[in-house]
């Protein structure tokens, strides 16, 4: 039986990637983060902080170690740590209590996969503005964050799946025909 488990916790950890790499596309396609925090020398979000962190000034990462009480995360964690390995950014303090996530580099984000549903979701208020006002599109990240972990867990139906994978393409979609 146990066996069977592991099977469905790999499923679901394939269908949350589907989206992870669905999501990832999105950001891509906007563009927003790099273009007014990441390549900037001031961070937008925080003041104080290097532009290049972005919304990545604490261990977001480890959102998935801390709240397992909407899911399981085991899995996903063992994947990013085979793939990537331990956190190795040991930058000190940027301000106080905050300094850039472990997996944050110069680059940005080493984790190209296995994120955390924070990690995948999160858009900060000006980002958020900036959706609704330019494309009309109205992103929740605590609603895709929930959505992620209900992926993760096993929790949603199909249909439920194939109807948010739709949401995330129909938002791509949208910014590629209003591309300036």
């Amino acid at each position: 039986m146990e066996e069977t488990g592991a099977l469905e916790k790999e499923e679901h950890l394939r269908q949350y990637i589907e989206c992870e790499k669905l999501l990832n596309n999105f950001f891509k396609q906007v563009n927003y983060c790099n273009i007014n925090c990441i390549s900037q020398p001031n961070s937008k979000i925080e003041m104080g902080l290097r532009g290049n962190i972005g919304c990545c000034y604490l261990d977001y990462y480890k959102h998935d170690e801390v709240d397992k009480s909407s899911c399981d995360f085991d899995l996903l964690i063992k994947k990013r740590m085979q793939k990537y390995g331990f956190p190795m950014n040991k930058e000190k303090e940027i301000a106080p209590n905050k300094k850039a996530c472990r997996y944050h580099t110069a680059n940005g984000c080493i984790l190209k996969d296995y994120k955390s549903p924070l990690c995948i979701s999160f858009i900060c208020r000006a980002f958020k503005v900036y959706l609704i006002e330019k494309y009309d599109i109205y992103y929740d990240y605590k609603e895709i964050m929930d959505v992620l972990e209900e992926i993760l867990s096993g929790r949603i139906s199909d249909e439920e799946l194939e109807e948010f994978k739709q949401r995330i393409n129909n938002y791509i979609e949208i910014i590629r025909n209003n591309k300036d």
